[in-house]
């Protein structure tokens, strides 16, 4: 994969403005050479990319060298973004590269490729609302609003007042 082709297609425009990670894509450009994406198995439970699940603290992104992987793990590029520490992880036998697959699907979605069960990015235009129909302007999913009653009991620990008790100890 061309890093100056993937960076011209997920740079932030006005048209796109909040489709793509600006802090993915600073970490790209600020690390070209770091652009491999692994998933760790182990900490996703699986051995395969699901592109319907939400998976951020299992993938990694950066240089495949076994046995590491020089990068960062994805959920700290997008709160951290160019500023991003990379570090050599001994992950390589636990993950599998999903590189083409992951960026195929991030082009095509944007940030619905991390988050595709819209469950991670709250931002304000997302999604376009009519009455209690939602569209993700991302990539296209529709939700409805559903009221649901839930109850729970639960036990919780609380300070117990001081009992003064008279002539103890006097």
């Amino acid at each position: 994969m061309d890093i100056n082709v993937l960076l011209d297609q997920i740079q932030a425009n006005d048209k796109r403005k909040d489709r793509y990670s600006l802090n993915l894509y600073r970490f790209l450009r600020k690390k070209p050479h770091y652009h491999q994406v692994f998933l760790h198995c182990g900490i996703a439970g699986q051995e395969h990319w699901d592109p319907e699940r939400t998976l951020v603290p299992a993938i990694f992104v950066g240089l495949g060298d076994a046995p590491f992987i020089l990068g960062a793990r994805l959920s700290e590029i997008i709160c951290k973004g160019g500023s991003t520490q990379t570090a050599a992880h001994a992950l390589f036998d636990h993950c599998v590269e999903i590189t083409d697959a992951f960026w195929a699907r991030y082009i095509e979605i944007g940030k619905c490729a991390i988050d595709p069960e819209h469950t991670l990015y709250a931002d304000s235009d997302r999604y376009a609302e009519v009455e209690e129909t939602r569209r993700c302007r991302w990539c296209g999913r529709i939700e409805h609003v559903q009221e649901e009653l839930q109850m729970q009991r639960r036990r919780v620990w609380v300070p117990m007042q001081k009992v003064c008790v008279v002539g103890a100890g006097s």
